[in-house]
């Protein structure tokens, strides 16, 4: 990990929060989005594994199967995992990809006060869109972070202006085929 383009960031944003997406509308959270459960496929599409990791909002959550890096504040103290919980857990494993390391130095949520700042981006590499995008799912504080549908919208947006960039079409309309299935 490390160091990925932020092409692939934005598409790991995208599909996952659209898989994610599916998962609440059933009233389900993952537990534990991580780099352990992406992976690449077909032209550098992300799919989400570990159905294991699946539960019921509020549900308790099985600690010993997830890395703690990748975990949220709330989700350590209060033992339950809510759709928020994911999208801090998905802004901890873009960053690990990004730059090469876990935050808080491995210790995630277990760590993140209200005061803990959020570690620096290499932004003169990333954009300052996705770099915003990463610290406020980051956010101690799970009303401060973006709303699933955000981090859909921002997503497919960053995605579709790295597309551009390359020269690669530019699509919309991708978020229903994205599933945990």
């Amino acid at each position: 990990c490390g160091y990925a383009d932020e092409r692939d960031a934005w598409e790991l944003l995208f599909s996952i929060s659209c898989a994610l997406s599916s998962l609440s509308r059933e009233g389900m959270a993952h537990a534990c989005i991580s780099t352990d459960c992406v992976y690449l496929w077909n032209n550098n599409m992300m799919l989400l594994e570990g159905g294991d990791l699946v539960c019921k909002e509020g549900e308790e959550w099985n600690s010993r199967k997830t890395d703690v890096a990748f975990i949220s504040p709330q989700q350590v103290k209060l033992g339950h995992v809510t759709i928020q919980d994911d999208i801090w857990s998905l802004g901890a494993t873009v960053f690990h990809l990004l730059m090469g390391v876990k935050i808080f130095n491995g210790q995630g949520g277990k760590v993140q006060h209200t005061s803990t700042p959020i570690p620096s981006f290499n932004e003169s590499r990333y954009s300052s869109e996705l770099c915003r995008l990463i610290r406020e799912c980051l956010s101690y504080n799970p009303e401060s972070r973006p709303t699933l549908e955000q981090v859909i919208t921002i997503s497919e947006d960053g995605l579709m202006k790295s597309r551009a960039k390359v020269g690669e079409k530019r699509t919309k309309g991708r978020r229903d085929e994205v599933s945990l299935d």
